[in-house]
């Protein structure tokens, strides 16, 4: 283990898999990993001390596996059910996190496994909004919807709107990378 670095970490996480997961809060500072739960201190370990840590693939660095005095500690910084949000933000001090504990500097890192993430989850959306207009385009299109009235109430209002948001969404999507 290296020196990490001298500005103290806290994080919430999760300590165990499956159902026997419990909340606590994680502290790195002065070169010491401590876990706190609701009913007191887990382990409190100089880094110099710590016998292994491993960092699971698939995890993207939102979790890892800690052997302190041959226990081993399996601790997350995604919380159980998340949503896209605290899936980020888990991600982020999962990563601020590994790196204080390697020695390097957590701003200069991208995380790949974000970055995919973030990226299938914009083609979801985009999926989701093609498959809607491809339906108000059926509907459109079909035996039943022969009056006028019924074109327009079926597919040109509804589908109108969801070609406006498809367009606006991009639209803002390409602005925010272009921005960063």
């Amino acid at each position: 283990m290296s020196t990490p670095s001298l500005s103290p970490l806290e994080a919430d996480v999760n300590c165990g898999k499956y159902f026997k997961a419990i909340s606590g809060k994680l502290t790195l500072s002065h070169e010491t990993l401590r876990l706190d739960t609701g009913s007191g201190c887990v382990f409190n370990s100089r880094v110099t001390d710590i016998q292994k840590i491993v960092w699971h693939w698939y995890s993207f660095s939102g979790a890892f596996e800690v052997w302190i005095g041959g226990t081993s500690y399996f601790l997350s910084f995604v919380p159980r059910n998340a949503g896209r949000g605290s899936w980020n933000r888990g991600m982020t001090e999962g990563r601020r996190f590994r790196a204080a504990l390697e020695g390097r500097d957590a701003t200069q890192e991208s995380s790949w496994g974000l970055k995919i993430m973030n990226a299938f989850m914009m083609l979801a959306q985009v999926f989701m909004m093609l498959v809607s207009l491809l339906f108000y385009l059926m509907a459109a299109f079909s035996d039943e919807s022969s009056k006028q009235t019924r074109q327009i109430f079926q597919f040109y209002i509804p589908g109108g709107l969801v070609l406006l948001l498809l367009v606006s969404y991009l639209i803002l999507k390409y602005k925010e990378r272009r921005k960063s």
